[in-house]
C-alpha cells in the first residue's frame, strides 16, 4: 500500500527562524506525491500552523517534548493509517516511538562531536549507529557527509545533493 501521508521531522519553524534544512524540507514538501506533509518542528509552544502545502506542528521543547512528539505521531497514524516518516532530525528519529522510513543526513552525528571535540563522542559514534539501523533508507546530501558517517553500506542509500531556492 503506498502512503498518503507523509510526516517531516525538522528543527526550526517556517516562520521565525529558515535556515539550510527548513529550506530543503519546503522544496522537497513543493514536490511531494503525498496527499498531506505534516512538518514537526522545535517551538516556542505547542501549535499548529500551515505554510504552502505543510501542516505545521510545533513541539515546545520542555522536559515532555518526547511525549509529545510520539503522541502526535501516533495520533497521526492512527487517523491516516500508512504515513511515511522523513526526518531530517537525528534526535527526533532517536526519540520516536515509530521507525523513520527515509533519514537525510546533513552531517554525520560522529563526525560533528570529533570536529567539535566533544567530550561524549562516544555517546554521539552509538547513537548515530543506532539512528542508521533505526531507519530504512537513508539520504546523504553530498559524498562528503557519506564519507564522514558511520554508515557501512548494509542498507539502501543515495547521494543526492542540496537544492537551494537560487
Amino acid at each position: 500500500m503506498i502512503s498518503e501521508t507523509l510526516i517531516y521531522f525538522g528543527y526550526n519553524s517556517m516562520f521565525s527562524h529558515k535556515r539550510g534544512v527548513e529550506n530543503v524540507i519546503d522544496f522537497q514538501s513543493k514536490s511531494s506525491p503525498f496527499k498531506t506533509n505534516y512538518y514537526l518542528h522545535w517551538d516556542s509552544k505547542n501549535k499548529v500552523s500551515r505554510y504552502n502545502n505543510l501542516i505545521c506542528v510545533g513541539v515546545k521543547k520542555n522536559i515532555f517534548w518526547w511525549f509529545t512528539l510520539n503522541l502526535l505521531v501516533y495520533k497521526i497514524k492512527k487517523k491516516k493509517k500508512n504515513v511515511f516518516i522523513h526526518s531530517h532530525n537525528p534526535l527526533m528519529s532517536l526519540i520516536s516511538l515509530f521507525n523513520t522510513n527515509l533519514f537525510t543526513v546533513h552531517d554525520a552525528l560522529y563526525y560533528n562531536s570529533n570536529v567539535k571535540k566533544h567530550k561524549l563522542k562516544f555517546i554521539f559514534w552509538f547513537l548515530e549507529i543506532l539512528l542508521y539501523k533505526r531507519t530504512n533508507f537513508l539520504h546523504f546530501i553530498s559524498n562528503f557527509a557519506l564519507q564522514k558517517s558511520l554508515f557501512n553500506a548494509n542498507k539502501s542509500f543515495c547521494i543526492i545533493p542540496n537544492t537551494s531556492h537560487y
